[in-house]
């Protein structure tokens, strides 16, 4: 799943860079919105599915390097901030600050627990809509 959202994003990443150049737009915030609209979107797409295979197991937002672990998501993600900005080997925190974005993993927690409490919400306006049909019913307007 992850394999099929980095090859969807690298697909709108060329497309997107194809048209920032035949545009020659050089705004920053231009260039940042269209990637997070058309680029961002193709990589997280369905992440409360397959996010948990990628956050670590203690829920942290760093990335496990201990076992060799490789974030190929988040490598394509600052490699296409840091062409986007211009800006050659930096920190990845100095690119997240100039982007004004933050880590790809905190996007993806952010989906999940928002998922998740849809989830839970909606158990809850179940039995409101339930109670709300019982009172039409028992009225007699339906």
């Amino acid at each position: 799943m992850v394999e099929a959202r980095l090859r969807a994003a690298h697909q709108a990443w060329a497309t997107l860079q194809g048209f920032l150049v035949q545009r020659g737009w050089q705004d920053r915030a231009t260039r940042l919105l269209l990637f997070d609209t058309f680029v961002k979107t193709c990589l997280l797409y369905g992440c409360v599915v397959w996010g948990s295979a990628v956050l670590p197991r203690d829920c942290s937002l760093g990335w496990d390097r201990k076992g060799g672990g490789r974030d190929p998501l988040g490598s394509f993600y600052r490699g296409a901030l840091r062409t986007l900005l211009g800006v050659g080997k930096l920190r990845n925190e100095i690119v997240y600050i100039l982007s004004g974005r933050f880590p790809l993993q905190v996007s993806v927690a952010k989906a999940m627990w928002r998922f998740e409490r849809s989830l839970r919400e909606g158990d809850r306006l179940v039995g409101a809509v339930a109670r709300w049909t019982w009172r039409l019913e028992s009225t007699g307007r339906v």
